[in-house]
């Protein structure tokens, strides 16, 4: 039988469905760096006495860590895509 998805294991799902799709790469594009390259300045950008966010808002800093959370994401599965695919090949031999 079918494992039944939980409403905690689509979080991915609801979190790309908003609104703003497409909001931090657009930002990311104005500073004429990638989407990675942009989130790293974010992320490095340390908050100050005079500036307590830094020069991002919460809101930039939060996509920032989404768009970490997703390239870590997307690296565990395409090494987990390779792994299967050397296990496929080598069992045709």
């Amino acid at each position: 039988m079918a494992k039944k998805k939980k409403k905690d294991d689509l979080w991915i799902q609801q979190a790309t469905k908003k609104k703003t799709a497409g909001a931090f790469t657009r930002q990311a594009e104005r500073a004429g760096l990638g989407v990675q390259q942009f989130a790293k300045r974010v992320l490095a950008d340390k908050p100050t006495k005079t500036t307590p966010t830094g020069r991002y808002t919460e809101r930039t800093r939060r996509r920032a860590e989404f768009a970490e959370t997703m390239e870590e994401l997307g690296e565990k599965k395409r090494a987990k895509d390779r792994k299967k695919k050397r296990k496929r090949r080598s069992s045709r031999r």
